[in-house]
């Protein structure tokens, strides 16, 4: 029977905008990748070694928010395999995750040993609360548009786009750009993620900003949009019929909603993208478990643990458990994404759109 627990721990954008948006994350990561924080790589046992000195150290303490469970089974795994007794820190937020590893390294106590979340996480690296992960045997497996900042391991992708109600909205009728959103036969049938708050409403507005640029999103916001602040009721409103469609939707959000009579869609721009990471907070108490278990993320095993979930692999895992009403959106484009350091600026410019 697994140990797993959860407690506390013992104690189309222009191409000069494009390139300017690639520059800038590869600055980012050029800064991340030249910082401090190498506690963690120094003294690096060898391959061989991690293992046995992890079942040594006899735990892991990975901090999370409260609704992520897409890891549970790939913890339970872990152990199994391993030997080495997982223990999770749920809080009611990330912003709450990040206030706990805040006093808690501020009082000099560091008790967690990994993060794992979505990547505006990497907000923590210029803050000196986070180590790079060290040499990983599986870190080559990763596909692009998934990134090793040599701090954070990406274990999937999550898409953003449109969820429709198929009852409402015929495949025919469905945006084909994202543009298309505009059409006065919309107004007052979306209901939208906020933009106005980290998530995924932002991450979408954000790429869409630097797709079509502020005219657009001032645009949208005046279609008399209906604003959701949690995926599941969104969703749950669609499928009921009160809204044609959900915008800015996690579109993993779609396994849950199996039965329904809702189904994801991608207009031919592509789908906002952010992925899930996880990385070695500073002085991880058990620092050879840390790098067995990041590693262990880029297991086939346990890519395929996450795209049986419904989840996008990063190291191109495929399930023959895709839902149906997920099926439309597998084989989609990405159309970019938006890192922490414009999390601020984007959500001033999208609480001035909506007023």
């Amino acid at each position: 029977m697994s140990k797993f627990s959860i407690g506390q721990p013992r104690r189309t954008i222009s191409a000069h905008r494009r390139a300017a948006n690639i520059g800038l994350l590869s600055a980012i990561l050029a800064f991340a990748l030249a910082l401090g924080g190498e506690a963690g790589a120094q003294n690096e046992k060898s391959w061989s070694e991690v293992a046995p000195a992890a079942k040594s150290e006899g735990k892991l303490v990975v901090y999370m928010s409260t609704g992520a469970q897409t890891l549970d089974e790939i913890f339970r795994r872990f152990e199994a395999r391993y030997g080495v007794e997982v223990v999770v820190v749920r809080s009611a937020s990330n912003a709450a995750t990040r206030e706990r590893i805040r006093s808690e390294q501020t009082a000099g106590k560091f008790l967690g040993d990994i993060i794992a979340t979505g990547s505006t996480i990497r907000a923590l690296i210029p803050l000196g609360q986070v180590e790079k992960h060290g040499a990983l045997p599986n870190i080559g497996k990763i596909r692009p548009p998934a990134i090793d900042d040599g701090y954070f391991v990406p274990y999937t992708l999550l898409p953003h786009g449109l969820i429709v109600n198929t009852n409402a909205v015929s495949a025919a009728e469905r945006p084909r750009s994202w543009s298309d959103l505009l059409d006065p036969k919309w107004r007052g049938k979306i209901i939208a993620e906020d933009p106005r708050a980290a998530g995924p409403g932002n991450v979408t507005w954000s790429v869409l900003y630097d797709r079509l640029g502020r005219d657009y999103i001032d645009k949208l916001a005046k279609q008399d949009l209906t604003w959701n602040t949690g995926g599941p009721l969104g969703i749950r409103r669609v499928a009921q019929g009160e809204f044609s469609m959900l915008l800015g939707a996690n579109l993993s959000g779609l396994f849950t909603a199996q039965g329904l009579p809702v189904e994801g869609h991608v207009p031919s721009e592509g789908a906002p993208m952010v992925e899930n990471v996880a990385g070695p907070l500073k002085n991880t108490p058990h620092p050879n478990a840390t790098r067995l278990f990041l590693n262990f993320l880029l297991e086939d095993e346990a890519q395929q643990v996450l795209a049986d979930q419904g989840l996008w692999s990063v190291t191109g895992h495929t399930s023959t458990k895709t839902p149906e009403n997920m099926r439309s959106v597998q084989n989609i484009s990405w159309a970019g994404t938006v890192g922490p350091e414009r999390m601020d600026e984007m959500i001033a410019i999208f609480k001035e759109a909506t007023r």
